[in-house]
């Protein structure tokens, strides 16, 4: 059984490259890359002994990520301020009963 680390999707979508992330962040990737590819290279038994934490780690690390994204997700200007609009409409809608 192969594992396909997921901070990667992450690190893609936030618009972020490996080495602007802090040094911290840095190091943890480079250990779990690591232990990713002996994980890999484990029989069975061993993975299966592994995989929770293998699973928590790399969620840990797109967490991480994902506090350091760039650029709020990609929501259309127009259809955020349709929504505003919308929901100002509805505010003095109510207010006025």
């Amino acid at each position: 059984m192969n594992y396909t680390a997921r901070y990667m999707d992450y690190l893609k979508k936030a618009g972020l490259a490996l080495n602007e992330l802090p040094e911290d962040l840095q190091q943890l990737i480079r250990k779990f890359d690591t232990a990713l590819e002996h994980w890999n290279n484990a029989d069975e038994s061993g993975q299966r002994k592994f995989h929770a934490a293998l699973l928590q780690s790399d969620a840990l690390i797109a967490a991480g990520i994902f506090k350091l994204k760039k650029e709020p997700d990609n929501m259309d200007t127009t259809k955020l301020n349709e929504v505003k609009a919308k929901m100002l409409l509805l505010r003095k809608k109510t207010n006025k009963k």
